[in-house]
């Protein structure tokens, strides 16, 4: 249809009120929305690099204290019986640590041991046991590192048992 300025189309005063392009808001809502996505990916890659740090020191952790209960292990039941007897206390005549807090050597465990607030210890709680009604003839032993300090305090254990 021709309109009366004998033009095909829409006459000019409708087009010229019309506006092409974005809006203020539309183009604010969008980094919005961008900025909310970012913030999104980035807090689930930190929490993704806390979890797998953490996971490499437990297994770190986990592997000292394994072959600390070892070498205590190879000492044999009758040393571990000595020392359980020359250190035990007169409420737990059969239990006792072995060195209470030690400082181990961290290189495993990379920056858990960097600093006096990532301290790394280790101990072993032995334990003389026995069978129902006979003599003592094994103990247990419980060898565990612990690190980190206050919320993010944590703990590793490996528990053997060294047979007479």
């Amino acid at each position: 249809m021709r309109s009366q300025s004998g033009n095909l189309g829409p006459p000019l005063s409708n087009s010229l009120s019309r506006q092409a392009g974005l809006s203020l808001l539309e183009v604010a809502l969008a980094l919005a929305v961008l900025t909310f996505g970012l913030g999104g990916v980035v807090s689930l890659y930190l929490s993704s690099e806390r979890s797998a740090d953490l996971t490499r020191q437990r297994m770190a952790a986990e592997m000292l204290a394994s072959r600390k209960a070892e070498a205590l292990k190879a000492a044999g039941f009758n040393a571990l019986r000595e020392h359980i007897a020359s250190h035990a206390t007169a409420d737990k005549p059969n239990q006792a640590v072995y060195p209470s807090g030690a400082p181990l050597e961290t290189g495993l465990l990379g920056q858990v041991g960097a600093g006096p607030d990532r301290l790394c210890l280790w101990r072993a709680e032995l334990e003389l046991l026995s069978p129902e009604g006979g003599a003592p003839s094994y103990v247990r032993v419980d060898s565990i590192v612990e690190w980190g300090v206050g919320s993010s305090e944590r703990k590793a254990r490996e528990r053997l048992y060294v047979f007479e």
